[in-house]
């Protein structure tokens, strides 16, 4: 391909040198250098599409940032309008492109874009939701009705486009369909409070005394339980009102040094079998801190390397596990220690533990988990074994036995781990094991509802539970012994023909941009796409691993238990030439240490989203000289973009108050 073919390819320019500037310009953004156009030629014929694809990425990486930051939604307008310019038959970019121009105002315009969108792709639901809501705030109604019904074709349990669809028919009269469409907005999503008002009306009006009673008294409850909440509900809002931004997965199988570790041994004695591994801040200096143990005792490491003696851990005995979780939101994270007496809270004073005289349930468990059971912004504790628990955290009150409100299924627990089963959803789910069933996926449906569904593709025994976005695609799956399942639409399904055992740990080994594959049995480099290949790096067989910058170098190390009992630094010596973005937050509304809050690292065509546990996270990002964005949806749900950050460097994110709600 020449540059002049390059050029009438894409209508961009119609002078070759315009063309050169232009990719000149687009590779210095991605760190590629160009001398020469001979160069750029080679360039165009091996990676034209890498670079068209990474062109058209920043664009909408840009767009969508200004877009969701209210100070800066004019320049989405622009941003959106270079990515429809590069691509003008392509639905996305008129959706995206359209809706900005909402955003900004300008109604009648943007009305047409997304109408030209609904004529490229009619299955497209964005359109047929902006539009209804336009329509309906014009006044033209019939317009609407059609908008929310062609929707409704295409997904027909959308809550909100149900509630909307009600109010046009109750305004056309038309009373008993409008009431059906009330009903199934408030059946499909129980936590909405307006259906009900609105069925409380029409029923007193119709006079089903009865009915409008019970419809008002749910009404009345719900907004009790929602009253303060940091985004008050609204019903013209649904993922469909966002900007249309599907993630597509690209292979990386640029070559690669292959991995090279530094072997450290810290220590011996731990007992393999019940051998246990966590990272934590536990100093609150944004520094990665090392907790190893087992039934013999418990070992703090400052930076993964340096044994803490006075950490107030020592004459611990038959522990079973440990959690980490700042209960008490001074920053500081605190220890839930599982022993065979039962459970017990720990709390960090400047990293050193003391035993708090704080209660929990009793009773025989092996896994503790901290997660805010019902979103009011303090951690909860859930306790699993032979018997399972739910401490709610009360503040300076304590904890409270809840377990009641929990829906636990009968079964001898052994290990679980907190997941985002639907991508870009406030709730957080708890994927658990069994050591006498198949699995159990708790999904969150909010207010403090969890509801027990089945996950038989998670075997009876299966531990080491661990949840990652392996294939950079937003949908975070989940890896055990072994045993790989990945998150298809909200279905786990496990990835045949993995030949990796043990327990399995993900880590960006050369900053490529994906995460690695680590496990019993050696070193898999992640070669996008659901594909893993086997190096020939050897490692010590692990019981419990885990992986972190520990000194802060930009490349992610691990620390592994091997068989023996003995505790390795596996210090990462790869040679390394890409880039890497290491990412802390710091809630101010929210929880200060932002335990849940979702990080995405959008650079060029290239994105990943990992959740945040309270310890800075390192992300590689290939030979990208700049990250686009960083987006934060923080544990509330509000969402905060960061623009053009700089690599190679520690960032702490402080939580902003320019946020636009999901």
């Amino acid at each position: 391909m020449t540059v002049s073919h390059y050029a009438l390819l894409h209508n961009e320019v119609n002078a070759e040198v315009g063309v050169i500037n232009e990719m000149k310009r687009i590779c210095a953004w991605i760190g590629v250098v160009i001398p020469s156009v001979a160069a750029l030629v080679l360039l165009l014929g091996a990676d034209a599409s890498r670079v068209e694809q990474d062109r058209m990425g920043r664009f909408r990486n840009l767009g969508k940032a200004f877009y969701e930051n209210a100070t800066t939604q004019p320049q989405a307008v622009d941003e959106f309008k270079k990515a429809l310019d590069l691509a003008p038959n392509s639905a996305r970019e008129h959706i995206n492109y359209g809706l900005a121009l909402l955003k900004a105002g300008r109604t009648k315009e943007g009305v047409a874009e997304l109408e030209r969108a609904q004529r490229l792709d009619p299955k497209i639901p964005h359109t047929w939701f902006n539009l209804g809501i336009v329509f309906k705030n014009k006044g033209e109604y019939a317009q609407a009705v059609a908008q929310f019904e062609g929707l409704l074709r295409l997904v027909p349990n959308e809550p909100v486009s149900h509630y909307n669809l009600g109010l046009l028919l109750k305004l056309a009269e038309k009373r008993d369909d409008a009431v059906r469409e009330f009903e199934t907005a408030g059946r499909l999503n129980p936590n909405l409070a307006a259906p009900h008002f609105q069925l409380y009306n029409l029923y007193r009006q119709a006079g089903r005394a009865a009915d409008a009673a019970r419809e008002l008294e749910i009404f009345q409850k719900l907004k009790a339980l929602t009253e303060g909440a940091v985004i008050p509900e609204d019903m013209e809002w649904s993922y469909y009102a966002e900007i249309y931004d599907p993630i597509t997965p690209r292979p990386e199988s640029e070559p690669s040094p292959p991995p090279k570790f530094e072997d450290r041994k810290l220590a011996g004695g731990f007992d393999s079998a019940t051998a246990g591994l966590l990272v934590l801040d536990a100093f609150g200096d944004r520094r990665p801190d090392l907790l190893a143990w087992s039934s013999s005792g418990a070992q703090l490491y400052r930076n993964g390397t340096t044994l803490v003696a006075d950490a107030g851990l020592d004459g611990i005995k038959d522990i079973v596990s440990i959690a980490a979780g700042d209960y008490d939101n001074d920053g500081l994270p605190d220890l839930c220690v599982i022993t065979a007496a039962g459970a017990a809270l720990y709390h960090n004073n400047k990293g050193k533990f003391e035993k708090s005289a704080l209660k929990l349930p009793a009773g025989h468990f092996v896994k503790a988990v901290w997660i805010d059971f019902d979103h009011d912004y303090d951690l909860d504790l859930i306790l699993l074994g032979e018997t399972a628990a739910l401490a709610r955290n009360n503040g300076e009150a304590g904890f409270s036995d809840d377990t009641a409100a929990f829906p636990f299924v009968k079964g001898n627990a052994i290990d679980a781990t907190m997941i985002d089963l639907i991508a870009d959803t406030n709730g957080m789910d708890l994927a658990v094991s069994y050591r006498d069933r198949t699995g159990v996926l708790y999904r969150d449906r909010l207010l403090g509802k969890y509801e027990a569904v089945p996950l038989d593709t998670l075997p009876a025994g299966a531990k080491g539970l661990t949840a990652f976005d392996v294939n950079n695609d937003s949908w975070t799956d989940l890896a055990a012994d072994g045993l790989l399942l990945l998150n298809h639409q909200g279905k786990l399904e496990p990835l045949a023909g993995l030949e990796a055992k043990g327990p399995l740990t993900f880590a960006d080994l050369a900053n490529r941009g994906i995460g690695d594959l680590l496990a019993a049995n050696g070193v898999f480099r992640n070669l996008g796409l659901d594909h893993f290949e086997k190096t020939p790096v050897e490692i010590p067989v692990a019981v419990a691993v885990v992986e972190s910058d520990f000194d802060r170098d930009g490349r992610a190390d691990v620390a592994l238990i091997a068989g023996d009992g003995s505790l390795h630094l596996l210090h990462n010596a790869t040679e390394i030439h890409n880039n890497w973005l290491l990412a802390g937050l710091n809630g101010v509304k929210n929880m200060k240490v932002a335990p849940g809050a979702k990080v995405e690292i959008k650079t060029g065509s290239s994105y990943q989203k990992r959740t945040y546990l309270g310890v800075p996270m390192l992300f590689g990002v290939n030979s990208y000289k700049i990250v686009d964005a960083v987006r934060i949806t923080w544990p509330s749900g509000l969402i905060q973009n960061e623009v053009e950050q700089p690599v190679n460097k520690a960032i702490d994110y402080l939580e902003a108050q320019r946020f636009a709600a999901m």
